[in-house]
């Protein structure tokens, strides 16, 4: 079965720095939470481009980008856009 979602995170040197990898291990954890770890393929990218941005995550296939992002943004991410559908 292939994944419903695909959630690209940047793993480039300035997201880093803004703390990407933090966000990424909690929205794993919520995903988890969620029972949606074979709805969801999670994949960490290089560099996006928007640096300033950072950390950045793309959602396809609807084309969501998000930006700033922060841990306390997993859950709502998780709850309304990967469960409900409704992007944040």
């Amino acid at each position: 079965m292939r994944p419903r979602l695909d959630i690209l995170i940047c793993g480039g040197g300035a997201c880093i720095s803004s703390h990407s990898r933090e966000f990424k291990n909690k929205l794993t954890e919520e995903i988890n939470e969620k029972g949606l770890t074979e709805e969801v393929n999670l994949i960490e990218t290089g560099c996006m481009g928007p640096c300033q941005l950072g950390p950045v995550m793309v959602v396809y296939p609807d084309g969501s980008f998000y930006i700033n992002l922060k841990e306390e943004h997993a859950e709502p991410i998780v709850r309304e856009h990967f469960l409900k559908g409704r992007p944040v």
